[in-house]
């Protein structure tokens, strides 16, 4: 994890505000403002860790559903709904 911010990729893109929406994802679900940025942080060091950078790649819904899934369950964390997601999913080499 220190790697993501070492390499400057996931703090440039914090910095900058360029993430993906993840309301874009919730059918309905109500969060609030902080629990929106836990998952949207949780999502964007994901798609970092899969290397998921076309945003219309199936798996990038997937994911989003799972870290949104995870937030209705009580996990805010984003860091813990990170390694849950990640031992989760299986992307082909």
């Amino acid at each position: 994890m220190a790697a993501l911010w070492r390499s400057g990729t996931f703090g440039r893109r914090l910095l900058k505000g360029d993430f993906m929406p993840i309301r874009k994802y919730a059918s309905g679900g109500t969060f609030g403002p902080e629990t929106i940025r836990d998952m949207t942080t949780a999502l964007e060091r994901i798609r970092i860790i899969l290397k998921l950078e076309n945003p219309d790649d199936p798996l990038v819904e997937v994911v989003a559903k799972k870290v949104i899934s995870l937030a209705s369950e009580g996990i805010f964390d984003p860091k813990e709904i990170e390694r849950l997601v990640i031992a989760d999913t299986k992307r082909p080499p």
